[in-house]
C-alpha cells in the first residue's frame, strides 16, 4: 500500500493520482473534484437535452469509451467507490431540478441487482440526496446482449406494478446510459398515463443519438 494511502490523503478515485494532476491554474481555485484533472477531460461532457425517439433526454456525458470503462468498473467489477465520480460535478445543479420532483428509476431484474448485491443506478444518483423509488418490474433481459429488433421490444418485459407511486406526479425519469433509448420509451409510456409531467436525465448518451442535429439548447426541456 502506498504512502498516500496509509496517510489517507485525497486521491483520483479512477487512476489513484494526486487530484491535482492535469489540473490548469483556474482549476486550482475550482472545487476540489473527485478525480483527478486528467482523468477528467477524458470523460466527453454534453450537458444537453436530445431528442431520442419520441422524447427528450437530458444527458451529462458521451457514451464513450472511457466513460464505459468507469461505468463498467462499478457494475460489474463492483468498485462502488468509483459510483460518485460522474455526478460530481453537476449535483448541485441537478438537486435544484429535483425540487418538487418525483424521481423514478429505470428497473433492472430483481437477478442482477441480487447478484451484484447492489443497486448501481442508485449509487450513481445517491449523492443527490433525495428518495428514490422504481415502480416498475422487469424481467431478467440484457438489453446489450441483444439485436435492434429484440430491444425495441423490450416494452413487453417491463411492467408497472404500482401505479400509485407516481399519480398526478411531476416525474423526474433516471437511468445511467442512453443507448437505443427504447428502455426509457418503454418506461415513459407506462408512465404517461398517470404522470403528471415526466422529464429524463441519464449519466450518458450512446453517440448514435449525436450525429442529428437533435440537440437542444435549454437544460431538462424534456417532456
Amino acid at each position: 500500500m502506498s504512502t498516500r494511502f496509509i496517510q489517507s490523503e485525497p486521491v483520483c478515485l479512477n487512476c489513484f493520482c494526486d487530484l491535482s494532476d492535469g489540473l490548469s491554474l483556474i482549476d486550482l481555485f475550482r472545487k476540489e473534484d473527485v478525480l483527478c484533472g486528467y482523468c477528467r477531460k477524458q470523460i466527453k461532457v454534453l450537458r444537453r437535452t436530445f431528442s431520442v425517439l419520441d422524447f427528450q433526454v437530458f444527458a451529462y456525458y458521451e457514451y464513450e469509451s472511457f466513460f464505459e470503462k468507469m461505468i463498467f468498473q462499478v457494475k460489474e467489477s463492483k468498485d462502488v467507490s468509483l459510483a460518485p465520480v460522474f455526478l460530481y460535478p453537476f449535483i448541485a445543479s441537478l438537486r435544484k431540478q429535483c425540487i418538487d420532483k418525483t424521481l423514478i428509476l429505470v428497473p433492472s431484474s430483481l437477478k442482477k441487482t441480487k447478484s451484484r448485491g447492489f443497486d448501481a443506478l442508485r449509487l450513481f444518483y445517491q449523492g443527490l440526496g433525495y428518495e428514490m423509488s422504481c415502480p416498475f418490474e422487469k424481467d431478467d433481459v440484457k438489453q446489450s446482449e441483444r439485436n435492434g429488433s429484440q430491444r425495441s421490444r423490450i416494452k413487453n418485459h417491463i411492467r408497472l406494478i404500482h401505479p400509485e407511486m407516481i399519480i398526478d406526479k411531476d416525474i423526474l425519469l433516471i437511468d445511467d446510459v442512453c443507448t437505443t433509448g427504447y428502455s426509457l420509451k418503454a418506461c415513459i409510456d407506462l408512465l404517461k398515463p398517470h404522470a403528471k409531467s415526466i422529464k429524463i436525465v441519464v449519466l450518458a448518451l450512446h453517440p448514435e443519438h449525436l450525429k442529428s442535429d437533435s440537440s437542444l439548447k435549454s437544460e431538462y426541456s424534456c417532456k
